[in-house]
């Protein structure tokens, strides 16, 4: 038997802690992110290493996503929905506002895994020529139109709507008229589906997403990992063995100073690695349990924490 809606979510969203957390979550985020691409663009290199530009592509997605979600319901069409915050925009905004939280999040992960394989790269000691001219290239042109391709599908699908169970325009089956005052339009679905429906199929690609994603990155934390304790044995042995009196220590000095840099970029890879656990695992759990809406606030709060995390990694 089809349950009906306030038995399946508590309105979780009708309450000013999620309307604080999200507001506030995001405005953080958004600042944090900001603060990013402006160190870069500040700094002798700019744009032009690899690492900056993974860490601005993923600050200006994070800057979709986090500004989008900070604005809360104010992009939503008006609605019988008590919100505690305001709803002044219309569908059109709505929609736009559903776009950029889905577009920003999955660019956000998406160049979480290749900051991670970026890692591993320079700790297996991959030429900058090589990682600029293919790894950056394809990992760039796959994951921006893989994104765009999924999200505006989402749009054209006419799933971008008001969430109930959240203050935010995202991902739902039900249309927006069907909480208007004036009533649903002709064609609106007001009728919560049952799977299979492209709402519970995006939720299913979209948790898979995430668990490849931490597979990915844990494969390429393994690597750097594995790199440093290599390294770090071969300066140990080499350290022990006698050095004949016509060698200089110059070659010594220089695997010191490359071991030093190797086991920062891992300190930095195992602390990245644990903000993106921290921030997305309870994504995946309330995906599984069916849940997703009794943890709103505090789920958001998590995945938004990774750009916290990222900026205080970057500085």
């Amino acid at each position: 038997m089809r349950r009906s809606l306030d038995e399946i979510y508590p309105w979780f969203a009708w309450t000013v802690e999620d309307l604080v957390l999200q507001v506030v979550g995001g405005t953080i985020s958004t600042l944090s992110s900001a603060l990013i691409i402006y160190i870069i663009l500040r700094s002798s290199e700019k744009l032009t290493s690899t690492y900056h530009r993974i860490m601005t592509l993923f600050s200006m997605f994070d800057i979709f996503w986090s500004f989008s979600l900070a604005l809360a319901t104010t992009p939503a069409p008006k609605t019988f929905i008590p919100f505690k915050g305001a709803s002044l925009g219309s569908q059109g905004s709505c929609v736009a506002q559903g776009f950029f939280v889905s577009m920003g999040c999955g660019g956000a992960v998406y160049m979480s895994v290749c900051l991670a394989w970026y890692y591993a790269l320079v700790a297996l000691k991959v030429q900058k020529r090589v990682i600029r001219n293919y790894y950056e290239t394809i990992f760039y042109l796959f994951t921006i139109a893989l994104n765009l391709w999924s999200t505006i599908d989402l749009v054209l699908k006419k799933q971008m709507n008001i969430r109930f169970w959240s203050n935010y325009c995202g991902v739902s089956p039900l249309s927006s008229s069907c909480f208007s005052y004036e009533g649903p339009d002709a064609d609106a679905t007001c009728i919560w589906p049952d799977p299979p429906h492209i709402f519970f199929e995006s939720r299913k690609v979209w948790k898979w997403t995430l668990i490849v994603s931490l597979i990915l990155i844990g494969l390429a934390m393994l690597i750097v990992i594995v790199v440093i304790f290599r390294n770090e044995k071969k300066t140990n042995m080499a350290t022990q063995s006698p050095i004949p009196p016509a060698q200089d220590n110059t070659s010594q000095q220089q695997k010191s100073i490359q071991l030093k840099q190797t086991r920062l970029i891992a300190s930095q890879a195992i602390m990245y690695i644990l903000a993106f656990v921290l921030s997305w695992i309870m994504v995946i759990i309330t995906l599984e349990m069916d849940l997703m809406p009794r943890h709103t606030g505090k789920k958001e709060i998590l995945e938004m924490s990774l750009s916290f995390f990222s900026n205080s990694l970057f500085s």
